[in-house]
């Protein structure tokens, strides 16, 4: 069984959105029982549910996020992990600060994908409109799709 984690800050938007796009994506393939993908937050507030419009868009998209609580990055969840992507450089920073062990197994996600690094924006920080950052987010998974299963496979 292969084990994927994405990663955000608060786990409110960016990481549950790709998890629920992700696993969509391997239901799509007829895989989706192989795989457990999951999300978290560096900085989560556990328990707090998804904002009411993330949850709207997701459903627009085909997606469930209804019933998804935050949950915060903790050693035994990054443990249980073949691929941990982040959003954020400095996600990665302090991930491989704080569990140095688990540092071949943390990887930016624009990085796998564009072989480039660069941050996916926080539309609760920076103010750009969810759904634009959402569609960003959903091509960037939708392009790396293959790459990502490639090294959770490797890991």
């Amino acid at each position: 069984m292969n084990k994927i984690l994405f990663v955000c800050t608060g786990n409110q938007y960016r990481s549950p959105l790709a998890a629920a796009f992700f696993r969509w994506k391997l239901q799509q393939d007829g895989i989706s029982e192989t795989w457990v993908v999951s999300s978290a937050g560096t900085w989560a507030d556990s328990g707090t549910p998804v904002p009411t419009e993330v949850k709207s868009f997701a459903r627009r998209m085909g997606l469930d996020l209804e019933d998804h609580v935050a949950s915060r990055v903790n050693e035994s969840l990054l443990i249980s992990q073949d691929v941990i992507l982040v959003m954020e450089v400095g996600h990665s920073e302090a991930l491989r600060f704080e569990f140095p062990e688990m540092s071949d197994r943390i990887f930016l996600l624009s990085e796998v994908v564009d072989q480039v690094s660069y941050n996916i924006p926080d539309p609760l920080q920076d103010g750009r409109p969810y759904a634009t950052v959402a569609m960003e987010l959903l091509v960037l998974i939708d392009r790396g799709y293959t790459e990502i299963l490639r090294l959770a496979d490797d890991g």
